[in-house]
């Protein structure tokens, strides 16, 4: 069964971050990247801030917009303008992971996100549809810790064939297919339909929305963005997949829609999943 959140139905607007936040009860702290309080903001809503990681002079970070009772609204990410015309060398994190931030705990607690990794592909993906240059963003139902055990040789049945998994529920959505194969320290992806179709072609992706499996359940949604889009500062959307069954233990708060809002004031995008469901 899937509820709709009746407080999730607020636009984020990057422009209305107050320039101090509040954590609950215990994890008060300030986000660097907030300076205005709209004046349509509700007063019991609050911006909270998530991990953070610097990149010479930028940051990038999670962040979610939580209610007064603790209802996550919105949860999404800064991505720095600098990070992406200069982007780093691989980092150390999973998959060659330049950054690793986890998400603050109410959201951890309630939705589906724990952790954002994100990966810079310089020569793009084998084939000539993912080959342009680009970031690939993975919003994980799991912990860093969780994906290095991911590894396709020690455990290969259990992450190449992630739908015939115990509790033997998990589901594609209907506009999506399997890769088949399984990536270490991610999982294996499914891609939508589309996109599978482009592939036999000559024509080069701009921007797709990908779904990560493990071990019989849903573990990541991933915007998968091109250098060449994201340069441009244009903001957009992608849709976000929704399976009838997540394979989760308990039912747990999921995004339906995503957004990249290029902030100008800030040099930055402002990712933001909101209009939170019920699933399990």
């Amino acid at each position: 069964m899937k509820l709709q959140n009746p407080r999730a139905s607020r636009a984020y607007d990057p422009h209305s971050l107050p320039s101090t936040y509040r954590k609950g009860a215990s994890l008060l702290c300030a986000l660097a990247l907030a300076t205005l309080v709209s004046s349509g903001s509700k007063a019991d809503e609050t911006i909270v801030q998530g991990e953070t990681q610097t990149f010479g002079s930028a940051q990038m970070s999670t962040w979610a917009r939580i209610d007064s009772n603790g209802l996550v609204l919105e949860a999404g990410a800064v991505i720095p303008m600098s990070l992406i015309r200069d982007m780093p060398a691989p980092g150390d994190g999973p998959g060659g992971a330049i950054a690793a931030l986890k998400y603050p705990a109410a959201v951890v607690a309630t939705t589906f996100f724990n952790t954002m990794v994100t990966q810079w592909n310089m020569t793009g993906h084998p084939g000539p549809y993912y080959a342009a240059p680009h970031f690939d963003f993975h919003f994980y139902q799991v912990p860093k810790a969780t994906l290095l055990t991911y590894v396709p040789s020690i455990d290969a049945h259990t992450c190449a064939d992630p739908l015939s998994q115990p509790p033997n529920v998990v589901s594609l959505p209907s506009s999506y297919v399997m890769e088949a194969n399984c990536v270490a320290y991610m999982g294996t992806h499914a891609i939508t339909k589309e996109d599978a179709a482009a592939m036999a072609g000559t024509k080069l992706f701009s921007k797709t929305m990908v779904q990560g499996y493990y071990g019989g359940k849903v573990i990541f949604v991933e915007p998968m963005v091109t250098q060449e889009l994201m340069l441009t500062k244009q903001s957009f959307g992608l849709p976000v997949p929704l399976p009838a069954h997540f394979g989760l233990a308990a039912p747990t708060l999921y995004p339906t829609e995503f957004r990249a809002d290029y902030d100008s004031a800030k040099d930055a995008y402002i990712f933001t999943f909101s209009h939170f469901i019920t699933v399990q």
